[in-house]
């Protein structure tokens, strides 16, 4: 798990992915990397209430707090970690709540068929298609032998999703394929996906803004009014505690 420090944004999203999936497994490891915020290391004090929180939902728990943030070296470090115990393993990162329940076993069916690279819950409703083109950091199963091909030629200092479009990695990967889940389904509509992403919300209500350069990723502040500030936050509060309602009246 690449995260920050947001206590309030990590507890809502482990809480929905316990309750819905991650409570099926019987033994779970979580690996989180948490980078800084505001360029400023994270305090003893911000790491242990992370931890606290981690442990709460995880028999085991792998840390890493660097002194610089890098999104992709934190997405380095946690699969590498990960491929040492040679298993398909969940890539979740610390905004995203999942909105209703699901069975691990028809999610792993998937891995069945020849060179499944990846096995991402969508977030949006209804989607009619169940193969994607790339890989996509939505939360996502990941097949370790994918995963450990894809680290040859992986650049810690580019974007660790939208580098798998382009090359190297896109011809060097192009055998393996990519599922989305549940992709076609029979039956009512959903009006939202599986998962929904949180970090919009944070980001407003922090007025940051998500930019893409040259490959790169990263947050830029930008000037906004207090009231304007103070209104993004309420809705943050609001979203948060919907998003929770959502969860649980479905999981």
């Amino acid at each position: 798990m690449p995260a920050i420090y947001r206590p309030e944004i990590l507890q809502l999203t482990l809480w929905s992915f316990h309750r819905g999936l991650l409570s099926q497994f019987e033994s779970k490891t979580l690996i989180i990397n948490l980078d800084p915020g505001n360029n400023e290391a994270s305090s003893a004090r911000q790491q242990e209430q992370t931890l606290k929180i981690c442990r709460h939902y995880f028999d085991k728990v792998i840390s890493r707090f660097p002194c610089e943030p890098g999104f992709g070296a934190a997405v380095r470090w946690v699969w590498s970690e990960a491929l040492e115990f040679n298993r398909p393993f969940f890539h979740l990162e610390d905004d995203w709540v999942l909105n209703r329940k699901l069975d691990r076993h028809l999610v792993f069916e998937n891995f069945a068929h020849p060179a499944v690279g990846s096995i991402r819950l969508q977030r949006r409703p209804n989607v009619q298609t169940t193969l994607s083109q790339s890989l996509s950091l939505n939360p996502v199963f990941l097949n370790p032998e994918f995963i450990a091909e894809a680290l040859t030629n992986f650049r810690s200092d580019l974007d660790p999703e939208k580098q798998f479009q382009y090359e190297p990695l896109n011809s060097q990967l192009k055998r393996w394929r990519h599922y989305i889940y549940p992709g076609v389904v029979a039956c009512a509509p959903y009006r939202f996906g599986i998962v929904s992403d949180t970090g919009t919300h944070w980001r407003k209500s922090k007025s940051i803004e998500k930019r893409f350069v040259g490959g790169r990723s990263f947050w830029v502040s930008r000037p906004n009014r207090r009231l304007s500030t103070i209104k993004s936050s309420l809705i943050l509060k609001l979203k948060l505690r919907l998003y929770k309602l959502r969860s649980f009246m479905n999981c």
